[in-house]
């Protein structure tokens, strides 16, 4: 079969249907309909004359054919993506990705990118959001964040801020507050990202139990924060998500103690990528901004 005549389309859902064994998953992977990719693997069985895959009731299994085929798309289609990726990353590349948690890239860098813009045009930031804040896997983004000391092996890491917690609500509900241990008889909003952060700030400002009369807990920070402004309750902050509502009196922060733990939040590339032009400018850039 000559080059010209490859079935690209074909092989790309067969591919995608081998790693899933599921016409259901490669199709979503593929952003096309179930019915498309099982029409273009036929297609593809027709075209070699063999079956490539044993169809047993709502299951998937390689012949010996439909093995040596995925084995090899494999090995070719992983080679590809290394070479694009190393292009599209290589030195003239202006695209920085960042996979961030939701409350970080809401709260803190999405509110300075127009700093970066105005200092740095013609750079293309794409930041996705994920939940992990331990061992991100950095191959297939430029930066991560990550929560802890600052020490990886291999990693460079550029200090954002530090871990403290305080205590945020409307200012309605801080008007009624007076001392730490009444916090427990109204509702008490947590992240799901820190369910420990209640905890921690009440046992270092509080003689009293952590025994909340009242909980709720949201997918992520940013969300317990819009609850605490809507006067749900009262949720326990990052200090450096909730500076801006503090200071324009959207959220109360009604006791002062500030309690912070020993990590503090790193944006961290491989040492090999914090060595390219774009990283260094964004890297270069941070400095400034994480500075208080």
């Amino acid at each position: 079969m000559q080059r010209k005549n490859l079935p690209l389309i074909a092989l790309r859902s067969f591919e995608a249907a081998t790693r899933h064994l599921s016409i259901k998953d490669a199709a979503a992977e593929l952003g096309v309909t179930p019915g498309a990719v099982s029409q273009q693997v036929k297609a593809l069985e027709l075209l070699l004359c063999v079956p490539l895959f044993s169809r047993g009731h709502r299951q998937l299994s390689l012949t010996g054919a439909g093995t040596s085929l995925a084995q090899a798309l494999g090995r070719n289609f992983a080679e590809m993506e290394q070479v694009l990726e190393q292009i599209s990353s290589g030195p003239m590349s202006k695209k920085i990705r960042l996979k961030l948690v939701p409350s970080l890239a809401i709260r803190w860098l999405v509110p300075r990118l127009a700093d970066f813009y105005g200092k740095h045009s013609g750079f293309d930031v794409e930041v996705a959001t994920g939940m992990a804040t331990v061992n991100v896997s950095l191959d297939d983004v430029d930066f991560a964040c990550r929560l802890g000391t600052g020490h990886w092996p291999g990693l460079h890491a550029a200090h954002l801020f530090d871990d403290a917690f305080v205590p945020v609500c409307a200012p309605t509900l801080a008007a009624k507050l007076s001392e730490p241990s009444d916090i427990l008889g109204y509702p008490i909003l947590h992240s799901m990202m820190r369910m420990e952060a209640w905890k921690i700030w009440f046992e270092e400002s509080c003689s009293a139990p952590f025994k909340p009369k009242s909980e709720m807990s949201f997918a992520n920070a940013a969300l317990a924060y819009k609850a605490a402004e809507d006067g749900l309750g009262i949720a326990i902050a990052q200090q450096a998500y909730v500076e801006a509502d503090l200071a324009s009196g959207r959220l109360v922060a009604p006791f002062p103690q500030r309690v912070k733990t020993s990590l503090a939040y790193y944006l961290v590339c491989t040492n090999q990528k914090s060595q390219l032009h774009k990283n260094r400018v964004f890297l270069d850039w941070l400095e400034d901004a994480a500075t208080p």
